[in-house]
């Protein structure tokens, strides 16, 4: 059976005549193609920023055999793709009722039309991420479509000159067509079911919504998403704007140049801008006015709901399972597949929860017109992967059983394999792993023979696996160099018993795995033996035969590595220090001290070579922080396809550098201080996340913190940590405040402080940190409001949204009321405008020695304010001047000032000390 059949099909809408194809289902069906129809003009020059224009009739015959591009995208690749000429749509059938101009006939009933609005956060996707195979073994039409994302899609000024929600608007035009002309595809324009996933299924609750949109759909379903979503929630759009415009350099000053700039960028510069915007473009409400007399979206939804002005259709709303595993596993796969050419890729049938044949199809797409069986493979989007090998005893399209590959193996199959090794040299490269990724896309490490077997015999020593009768449990994956490094060479050069109690890592079945088996030996991440200390108490299992534990991959608080002696019963800790690049460095050594196991991470690997540098590549004296250099056995060839990366690590002389702020000891030994790049840069002080880190999980209520730099336009860099509670345990922002009074330096504490109930982490375990960014700036950008509306008590929180550098008020005037802002810090304070700022009701406090002028702070236009019993005019005071004294700068004594009126409260500042 072929997928595809080539004779051609040929259909007329309203603009022309169509050719398509005809293909076959999932069940072997046959069904009718149209791709990449376009319902609307090409949305570039003056129609960018503009709504969708009626699509113009074409002469001849318009070839609809083949995809045609997504709307341009940022894509997770961190690459550009797609078109701005992309208002297509796609149309499969099962019955079309004239065919190349015959009649056909099927009992005189059209079909039920499913209309597919795809997900992707309204800045990636298009009308090709999912195959139609499997809906075509229904009596359905199946349409999908592009809409325009992100900046071209969504920007608003607030104004007629852009007033947004392009995308949606594309949206109602492709159902509009639909209306036209899926009749002529065997569908019932009486009968259409809009449904999406995600950001698909927040357009289909705006459509349900839009007046636009009313008598264009009879029934609709959202997966995982309505317009109710704070991810949707449009904040301030035209600072949005104002934003977009000065990155790409172009004037804010009116939306009417701002957006007639923007509409003459380049498409490709705008998209690239995406990460510098760090924002999403969403639906915006929009003003009904003569420009724009028919708005996408008249009020906000809770508003429309109360007044009962929506579409009365039937909806279901739900949510779908692995939506995550197709928008963040498909392009790390395809992008793994691409850097390395593979030619083969064997997979177990399921990842945790995740189908990994499903992400393999979003993917290939053409998986499904091949049979049930293996088949050499050709993908459009994969052309150097020929073979796929899935670990199931079901079959699947286009992939070979492994079962079925080990039976197939002959006699002159194994003499290959022998005439193979008798030619492989040490040096050469075996493996090619993928570094974590937790700063971004992965790279591909070439490790050799030579790498893998010499740092494997040498941590097995150390790590005592050479000892007879030893058992060591996998708590990690192959698929890293630990899991290669540590089970699977290590096992085989030192003979010993690999346990392998579950394909991924389940901490139930690790520890039962312990128990059960009785093994000697474990290795894993220190967030790994957290989750099996808590599950060993939670259950009251009880290991008892554990010789030693090592661990590595993230840093190891002191804390955690006495929690694992006392609850897993671990007679020796063996802290490790390595890296996908170097294999393993540094390793405990038998007879260390619980000090030297606890607080370093272990002697430095016979026959490696390690110095700590400065910035200038110079050695610094023991004991002193600086970037870790290692040489030797362990060093990686390179980064697979990509010289330039390899020389930024791997310097002509062999030295390969870390990127880990390090400290080495007079002894040998070595201690992690945390990543260069994560050092926390905060007015110049230096602050390292792992001291930090180190501090909070010394609460008896905190597990694991995670800590790490926000960046701040005035002092560079904040302190933000997210901590893990320990089960039942209960803690506020202002409790962790009160637990760092008087035990860290002000300026470590943390200025934000989340809470999570566990953190996302690679295949290995370790934090993604750039994640928590992430969700971080997210949050804080979704919270443009008025300062009250926040829950906030001091004017450190404050500093974000109320007045930070040129950050307005949004109303005239704000009353903090009752706040008592005076035990804070003011340096944090930033600028503000005194038109904008009510200070009555302010409770009086008292600042202690607060030094409240050291920074600069500017009070330009505050106007007058009484010092004791004599109101001082301040107006036109410059930055930092009263009078002809510099208040900042001389270290003047304000001690005794006694009261000072602020608007129509008297502050107390008695005892206010500013030397």
């Amino acid at each position: 059976m072929q997928a595809i059949i080539a004779q051609p099909v040929r259909v007329t809408v309203r603009q022309g005549v169509l050719k398509g194809k005809i293909m076959t289902s999932a069940k072997g069906r046959t069904f009718y193609a149209f791709q990449s129809i376009p319902y609307a003009k090409p949305p570039t020059g003056d129609l960018r920023f503009r709504a969708p224009q009626r699509p113009a009739p074409w002469v001849g015959e318009l070839d609809a055999t083949e995809p045609g591009p997504a709307c341009i995208q940022f894509t997770m690749n961190s690459t550009v793709v797609g078109s701005e000429d992309c208002l297509h749509l796609n149309v499969f059938t099962t019955y079309l009722p004239k065919q190349n101009g015959r009649l056909n006939k099927q009992n005189g009933r059209l079909l039920d039309v499913m209309f597919w609005i795809h997900g992707g956060g309204f800045y990636l996707g298009s009308a090709n991420d999912y195959p139609p195979q499997y809906l075509m073994d229904k009596n359905v039409v199946f349409v999908s479509t592009n809409y325009r994302l992100g900046v071209l899609g969504f920007l608003s000024t607030g104004d007629d000159e852009s007033p947004g929600n392009y995308g949606l608007r594309d949206q109602t035009a492709a159902l509009e067509w639909v209306q036209e002309n899926i009749a002529a595809f065997g569908g019932n324009p009486n009968s259409v079911t809009i449904f999406g996933q995600s950001a698909g299924s927040m357009s289909v609750h705006y459509h349900i919504l839009s007046r636009l949109s009313k008598g264009l759909f009879h029934r609709a379903i959202s997966m995982s998403g309505t317009a109710f979503s704070p991810f949707v929630r449009c904040q301030d759009p035209l600072r949005m704007a104002q934003n977009q415009a000065r990155i790409v350099n172009c004037p804010d000053s009116n939306t009417s140049t701002l957006v007639d700039c923007l509409r003459h960028t380049d498409a490709v510069t705008l998209i690239r801008t995406y990460p510098a915007v760090n924002l999403f473009y969403v639906p915006c409400v929009e003003n009904q006015t003569a420009r724009n007399p028919k708005p996408f979206l008249r009020a906000e939804p809770p508003a429309l709901i109360r007044a009962g002005d929506f579409s009365k259709v039937p909806w279901i709303v739900g949510s779908t399972s692995q939506e995550v595993a197709f928008v963040v596993a498909s392009p790390q796969l395809l992008y793994s597949v691409n850097k390395v050419d593979i030619k083969a890729l064997i997979c177990s049938e399921f990842y945790k929860t995740n189908s990994c044949y499903q992400i393999l199809r979003a993917v290939i797409p053409e998986l499904d017109g091949y049979p049930e069986s293996g088949a050499e493979i050709k993908g459009s989007k994969t052309p150097s992967l020929r073979t796929l090998i899935l670990m199931s005893d079901k079959q699947y399209r286009g992939a070979y059983r492994l079962i079925d590959v080990m039976a197939s193996a002959r006699p002159e199959s194994l003499q290959i394999i022998r005439d193979l090794q008798t030619k492989i040299q040490a040096d050469d490269g075996c493996a090619i792993h993928f570094s974590s990724g937790t700063t971004g896309f992965p790279k591909g490490v070439l490790l050799s023979n030579h790498n893998l077997i010499n740092s494997a015999m040498e941590m097995g020593r150390r790590f005592g696996i050479d000892m007879k009768g030893s058992k060591l449990l996998a708590s990690t994956l192959f698929c890293h160099t630990s899991g290669t490094l540590l089970v699977i060479v290590a096992g085989l050069c030192h003979g010993v018993t690999c346990v392998i109690p579950a394909p991924v890592f389940d901490a139930r079945k690790m520890v039962e795995g312990l128990i059960q088996e009785r093994c000697t030996h474990i290795f894993g991440t220190p967030s790994l033996f957290l989750d099996m200390i808590c599950t060993s108490q939670e259950l009251g299992l009880q290991v008892t035969t554990l010789q030693a534990a090592a661990y590595g991959g993230a840093p190891c608080s002191q804390e955690l590595a006495l929690q694992m002696k006392r609850t897993l019963n671990i007679k020796t800790l063996v802290p490790a220090y390595g890296m996908t690049e170097i294999c393993v460095a540094f390793c405990a050594q038998p007879g260390d001290t619980l000090e030297q196991t606890t607080a370093t991470v272990g002697f430095v690997l016979d026959h490696i070579e390690v110095k700590v540098v400065d910035k200038e590549g110079r050695m610094v004296p023991m004991g002193t922080p600086g970037e870790l250099w290692v040489r030797g056995y362990g060093v990686m060839l390179g980064y697979w396809n990509d010289e330039e990366k390899t020389r930024q690590f791997l310097g002509p002389d062999g030295w390969a550098k870390t990127g880990d702020q390090f400290v080495l000891q007079e002894d040998g030994y070595g201690r992690i201080v945390g990543r260069i790049k994560d050092v926390i840069i905060r007015i110049g002080d230096k602050i390292f996340p792992t001291e930090i880190e180190d501090f909070f999980t010394g609460h008896p209520d905190i597990l694991e913190a995670q800590a790490f730099g926000v960046p701040d336009p005035k002092v560079g860099e904040e302190v933000c940590v997210f901590l893990r509670l320990r089960e039942g345990a209960t803690l506020t922002e202002q409790d962790v405040r009160d637990y760092c009074k008087d035990k860290i330096v002000e300026y470590r504490i943390p200025r934000y402080i989340r809470f999570v109930k566990d953190f996302e982490r690679t295949a290995i375990g370790k934090v993604q940190k750039f994640r928590l960014l992430e969700q971080l700036q997210r949050e804080l950008d979704s919270k443009n409001l008025p300062w009250e509306q926040n829950d906030h008590t001091s004017y450190r929180d404050l500093n974000h949204k109320f007045i930070n550098a040129k950050c307005k008020c949004q109303t005239k005037f704000h009353r903090p009321g009752s706040c008592n802002i005076f035990r804070n810090d003011w340096r944090e304070i930033g600028e503000y405008e005194r038109a904008e700022v009510d200070w009555t009701g302010l409770d009086s406090d008292r600042f202690g020695s607060v030094r409240l002028y050291s920074s600069g702070l500017d009070w330009t236009g505050l106007g007058s304010i009484r010092i004791g019993s004599t109101l001082v005019d301040w107006t036109g005071l410059d930055s930092g001047r009263f009078g002809s004294v510099r208040l900042y700068s001389s270290g003047l004594d304000w001690t005794g000032l006694g009261s000072i009126r602020i608007g129509s409260t008297l502050l107390d500042w008695t005892g206010l000390d500013l030397t």
